[in-house]
């Protein structure tokens, strides 16, 4: 999921013009006690100064969030990951 959760705040920040320094993403991202998490996650963009929100929405609720946002996904107790989602319309 390490690669997979790199790649997904990369391709956020990319579409959101946020500007960071790599080296430092990892470092804080990946020696957080809990990484790869949620937690982790938001722990990593409040220290580089991002603002971030972590909520539970139901499927309704979609429409509501901005056009880019980072979702964590569960398709099944094995299969959990996060992505960068672009919403369109």
């Amino acid at each position: 999921m390490d690669k997979v959760l790199l790649a997904a705040l990369k391709s956020y920040f990319r579409a959101e013009r946020i500007t960071y320094d790599a080296r430092e993403l990892e470092l804080q991202l990946f020696s957080h006690p809990h990484a790869p998490s949620l937690y982790a996650v938001t722990e990593t963009l409040h220290f580089l100064n991002i603002d971030n929100v972590a909520a539970r929405i139901a499927q309704d609720q979609l429409d509501q969030l901005p056009e880019h946002f980072l979702a964590f996904i569960e398709e099944s107790p094995d299969r959990q990951y996060f992505a960068h989602v672009e919403q369109s319309g």
